[in-house]
């Protein structure tokens, strides 16, 4: 199963399973963060993106400094070690550039399509925590009991009860996702489920406007043709079709959990225009935006 460390591919499959069996050896549950839905405009000077999905993190060495976003307001923040992190979906946050002691850290983004683990390990002199060193994302051997448990731990607010059910479900849910990870047999997929998987996290994080087959192709080294192969073999799909899906259930989690104007929503899920925007969506939940924001609220 190939990662990506800085743009190399790397297989990290037994270094995932290493960093959650140290996790379960110690005690890094012992306090809790919960960060919200942002729901004001992200100012031009961050380089910050909505998220429409579950993230979990672990701070295991040092401390860690990021750019956090939740309601109208954005500031940074350090995090000790032994620190949880639960990000619910369109909280912002963006791993800050700076300097200062070694950190180490583990994360869980609840996809979808697959579980992504994420490890970083930092180097302690001057370097800047930017990104998660590695990748493993696991497609096969997901159950819902893990999804669940994700599901509630990330469900929780701030109080007595969510730190006291903190350290039993972190407790629960990493087991489960190292044995998850254990009974994968993802290489058995080969290489053009690999290389899909890599296109599904590379959409992901691209911003709308650049999501597009050419970029794909140079970037994985392959043809457009293939590209295009890979999405309708695996997504059912042409890949215009995927991409106009995945911005669509984007601008419905954005009109349900924030108050961004409709026009904003639009030109953040890639449209050209509101009213194309609008006219797409109506398509696919047969309701206008403004209406499906006041039927869901």
């Amino acid at each position: 199963m190939a990662v990506i460390r800085d743009g190399k591919n790397e297989c990290s499959k037994e270094k995932m399973i290493g960093v959650l069996e140290r996790i379960l050896a110690g005690r890094y549950f012992e306090r809790l963060t919960i960060l919200n839905a942002y729901k004001a405009q992200v100012p031009s000077q961050y380089r910050m993106s909505y998220q429409a999905w579950n993230r979990i993190s672990v701070v295991l060495d040092g401390c860690s400094l990021l750019e956090c976003g939740e309601g109208d307001h954005i500031a940074t923040r350090k995090f000790p070690a032994r620190t949880v992190q639960v990000m619910k979906p369109f909280a912002l946050v963006e791993p800050c550039w700076g300097t200062g002691p070694g950190r180490a850290a583990f994360g869980i983004v609840c996809r979808t399509e697959y579980l992504r683990l994420m490890y970083t390990d930092n180097m302690p002199d001057n370097h800047p925590v930017m990104a998660p060193d590695c990748y493993y994302h696991i497609y096969d051997t997901v159950r819902n009991s893990t999804v669940e448990a994700i599901d509630v731990l990330c469900s929780l607010e701030d109080g007595p009860e969510a730190e006291s059910l903190v350290a039993p479900l972190m407790t629960a849910i990493c087991t489960m996702v190292l044995n998850d990870l254990k009974a994968s047999q993802v290489e058995e997929y080969g290489r053009a489920f690999d290389l899909w998987g890599r296109l599904l996290e590379f959409t992901a994080e691209l911003p709308p406007e650049r999501c597009t087959r050419h970029a794909l192709a140079k970037h994985f080294n392959v043809t457009e043709t293939y590209v295009s192969q890979l999405f309708t073999q695996y997504s059912g799909m042409p890949f215009s079709k995927y991409i106009r899906k995945k911005a669509v259930e984007k601008a419905a989690m954005l009109l349900e959990t924030t108050d961004m104007p409709v026009k904003e929503i639009a030109e953040n899920c890639g449209f050209c225009s509101a009213s194309h925007f609008i006219r797409v969506f109506r398509s696919v939940y047969q309701f206008t935006p403004v209406a499906w924001r006041r039927t869901k609220r």
